[in-house]
């Protein structure tokens, strides 16, 4: 069986970088709608991102072959590569790292309620349920909103990245 191509790519808490096509030879084409390896290198590098430890399991800490935080523990200003190789967000199962990661922009955060009708709060800033704030920094929205806080930490809010 011969390999012909392959396009790879990478999607990172919402955001999708496109991939580039890599020939048998090695060789990278950067046909249109793919981007050389070095492109996608760059754009890794150059997106930054904030993760804060919400822990491998209930109050057990970060790490399971990733860097190692106590719940709470925030780290920002992380390029996407970093984020990737070093703290794993995405892993799931036995391979969980306890790491919650965001890329760095504009945030918009909405209170849902950390219980039915219950409002938003728990240790961070206080809503009622359907209000909005805009304009916040990813390291603001980590720290004071706690929407990737879980379990009996959660607060009730529901954040997204509005801005880069």
């Amino acid at each position: 069986m011969r390999l012909v191509g392959l396009t790879m790519g990478v999607v990172f808490a919402g955001l999708s970088l496109a991939g580039c096509v890599v020939a048998p030879d090695g060789s990278t084409d950067a046909a249109e709608g793919h981007e050389s390896v070095a492109e996608v290198s760059e754009a890794l590098v150059s997106v930054k991102n904030s993760c804060v430890c919400i822990g491998v399991n209930e109050g057990g800490g970060c790490g399971n072959g990733a860097v190692g935080g106590d719940n709470g523990n925030v780290k920002t200003g992380l390029s996407t590569a970093t984020v990737i190789a070093s703290y794993g967000p995405d892993r799931v199962g036995a391979t969980r790292t306890g790491w919650a990661c965001r890329p760095e922009g504009t945030n918009s955060c909405v209170c849902i309620g950390f219980n039915e009708g219950g409002g938003c709060g728990n240790g961070a800033v206080g809503g009622d349920n359907g209000n909005v704030k805009t304009g916040l920094s990813t390291a603001t929205v980590i720290a004071s909103y706690g929407p990737d806080r879980t379990g009996t930490k959660r607060t009730g809010w529901k954040c997204r990245l509005s801005g880069i």
